[in-house]
């Protein structure tokens, strides 16, 4: 039987700090699932971040993993026939957490899969509202859905907007740990080089009295792998994953590794080298922090909603001092403060295009929609029991994945006319008690007001194609 598991998820201070060496970033992406997929459903498809493996050593491999279009075809078969007649094309989905805790309870004592259309919420793509039913004993977590698709990667998408369905398996991780998110560091995800591998890199440097792109090999193998450290969420998780991933993808747009997959968003490198700028050093830190309106809710409390992009990109400078240790100045640098600034004003276009911010979003709407919860208390004004779901009884486990261990530096240059060495680093600050704590009180708000609608048939999701 499955048993009850804990995890101390600190979400919700995510300080991602990669530090790396001088033109120096990290390389390549997250991992797949490299077992079954959707709780043990039999399939070896689903669950993919970023569709990158990862070895068994744990380290990230720049091999992209696709499915045939066999593969594709018959894990979307499987998700259409998993919806029954509920699939009702772009619209609401409404997710009942009284049927969802009783989904988990009976397939804990049965020892039976989560089916398909629950392990992928019905479509859910990103939440927009929590209501309290005390009439019914529930709660119940409202956003806009799509019907089920399965792109190359083997990842779940809507059929029409492409864009990634949330999955259950984040939902719980969020709710799990949600305590552990109002306390202590919260989620940390570090990508770094060993001081002594920065100490190593800084002596190959001081012997090159000039520079030359060919000394990329020595430079790399005087780094070393650089190091991923997870705390505060498993590390075999796919919450984890989709944390590693968007940092990744923000580092390797900033240098320039990768190109932008919208337009006008030049990297850092590429703004330098277009005004001819001169830099000794340079070594900016991106972060990625959660960018909401204040919650408002109804006068009963019983309805909230959740407003905003999401997330915004924030920067400061830093160096690494003789001994290998990073040091912040506190300042941002020009250049990489109006490439943060240029990526928060693109950032629902970005995650359109890019699949590691749109899943990034996903689990911060998540994070937050457990913090309002718990903060407010709506458990206890529904007179509902969700112990199974916030894994404070025996459970269904989530799966878990290879855990991210390494990465093998790889390096970006530019010429200007008295610079080369340009560095990155970056990470994710996910605070959603702040957001939770952020409440205004709208008189007009209701579940009327918002056409949403009753529960039908007998799954944990519901569909109406009403949309707003």
């Amino acid at each position: 039987m499955p048993s009850k598991r804990w995890w101390n998820l600190k979400t919700l201070s995510i300080a991602l700090i990669a530090a790396f060496a001088i033109a120096v970033t990290s390389s390549n992406a997250v991992a797949q699932n490299n077992g079954g997929g959707g709780f043990g459903n039999g399939n070896n498809f689903g669950s993919v971040v970023g569709g990158i493996k990862i070895d068994v050593n744990g380290a990230i491999s720049g091999d992209v993993t696709r499915l045939t279009e066999q593969q594709r075809l018959e894990f979307a078969k499987l998700l259409r026939a998993a919806a029954k007649d509920q699939a009702a094309g772009p619209g609401l989905r409404v997710i009942s957490l009284k049927r969802l805790e009783m989904l988990l309870r009976n397939a804990a004592a049965d020892e039976t899969a989560i089916p398909l259309d629950a392990a992928y919420l019905g479509g859910l793509q990103r939440i927009e509202t929590i209501v309290v039913v005390p009439d019914e004993n529930d709660i119940l977590i409202v956003g806009q859905g799509d019907d089920w698709s399965v792109n190359e990667l083997g990842a779940v998408v809507g059929a029409n907007n492409k864009q990634p369905v949330i999955q259950l398996q984040d939902l719980l991780v969020a709710m799990r740990t949600v305590d552990a998110a109002n306390s202590g560091s919260g989620i940390s995800v570090s990508i770094d080089p060993t001081e002594e591998g920065v100490q190593r890199h800084q002596q190959v440097m001081s012997q090159i009295r000039q520079f030359d792109p060919s000394m990329t090999g020595a430079l790399q193998e005087a780094m070393g792998a650089q190091q991923i450290s997870l705390t505060g969420i498993p590390t075999t998780s796919r919450f984890a994953q989709i944390l590693v991933n968007a940092d990744y993808k923000m580092k390797r747009l900033s240098m320039g590794l990768e190109t932008a997959p919208i337009q006008k968003m030049p990297s850092v490198l590429e703004m330098i080298q277009a005004r001819d700028a001169s830099f000794s050093s340079m070594a900016p830190r991106f972060w990625m922090e959660c960018n909401y309106k204040p919650v408002v809710k109804s006068e009963d409390g019983t309805v909230w909603q959740i407003h905003g992009q999401g997330v915004k990109t924030l920067t400061e400078d830093q160096y690494f001092d003789k001994n290998g240790v990073r040091k912040a100045t506190g300042k941002p640098n020009l250049f990489a403060e109006k490439w943060a600034a240029n990526m928060t004003e693109k950032f629902e276009e970005l995650a359109a295009a890019e699949p590691a911010f749109a899943e990034l979003r996903n689990i911060m709407d998540l994070t937050v929609v457990a913090a309002i919860i718990r903060k407010h208390d709506l458990v206890n004004q529904a007179d509902t029991d969700i112990s199974s779901i916030m894994g404070t009884m025996a459970s269904v486990s989530t799966p878990e994945f290879t855990a991210p261990k390494t990465i093998a530096p790889q390096c970006s240059f530019i010429r200007t006319s008295n610079a080369w060495v340009v560095t990155t680093s970056g990470g994710v600050l996910v605070d959603s008690w702040g957001v939770a704590s952020n409440v205004e009180t709208n008189a007009k708000l209701s579940r009327e007001s918002l056409g949403i609608p009753a529960m039908t048939g007998d799954s944990i999701w519901s569909a109406s194609v009403a949309t707003r």
